[in-house]
């Protein structure tokens, strides 16, 4: 578990660096272009995969912090208790932040996608998760 979690780590950083700079793709080129389209495109599926992975990971420390990190084995049970709640409660806000992003990406996305026709948006499958 440990390897998915590093491996998942790297990605995620590897495609947030890339996606700060392919965000400014879309802003300088013409609109409705065919490189603002695609990476703009490009950007969306590379945001979700990264919100996606995010929660991911923060599921994996969740469940088991000692398996993600290791533990000291000098540590007190004081000690590794204090590690293991400090993990789960930075995980639970890295959780939320994830959804978060995965929610508002989803529904600017949804946005663009409709244009004016927003009504095709109110469905329990697409206002379920922002309002969750």
């Amino acid at each position: 578990m440990n390897y998915l979690h590093t491996t998942l780590l790297f990605l995620h950083i590897l495609l947030g660096a890339i996606c700060l700079m392919l965000f400014w793709v879309p802003v300088v080129s013409a609109k409705g272009s065919m490189l603002h389209n695609t990476a703009g495109k490009l950007y969306y599926k590379m945001m979700l995969f990264i919100a996606g992975s995010g929660v991911l990971m923060c599921l994996m420390v969740l469940f088991s912090p000692t398996m993600i990190y290791g533990q000291n084995p000098n540590w007190t049970a004081a000690q590794l208790q204090k590690f293991i709640t400090e993990r789960r409660l930075f995980s639970f806000f890295l959780l939320q932040l994830s959804l978060l992003t995965w929610v508002t990406v989803r529904h600017a996305y949804g946005v663009l996608k409709v244009k004016a026709e927003l009504v095709q948006l109110r469905v329990w499958s697409y206002q379920g998760p922002v309002w969750a």
